[in-house]
């Protein structure tokens, strides 16, 4: 399996920031060696960001339920 499908696999499968937080830590460290292309680096820093963000919104949606009937 190449480098970005690993981290392809380890961002989908993280279920907290901490967890995304920790991916980060490590693509930054295989970027800098040279593993990863700066697109591909740039398509898992987006994938990072949409993961974050989906993180939030499910918690927002559990935390404040009154959300879903603002709608």
């Amino acid at each position: 399996m190449s480098n970005y499908k690993s981290a392809l696999n380890r961002i989908n499968n993280a279920q907290t920031v901490a967890e995304i937080d920790r991916v980060a830590e490590g693509l930054k460290r295989v970027y800098n060696v040279g593993q990863l292309t700066d697109g591909e680096y740039l398509r898992l820093d987006v994938k990072l960001c949409d993961k974050i963000n989906l993180l939030h919104w499910a918690r927002l949606r559990r935390d404040y339920p009154a959300i879903e009937r603002a709608e």
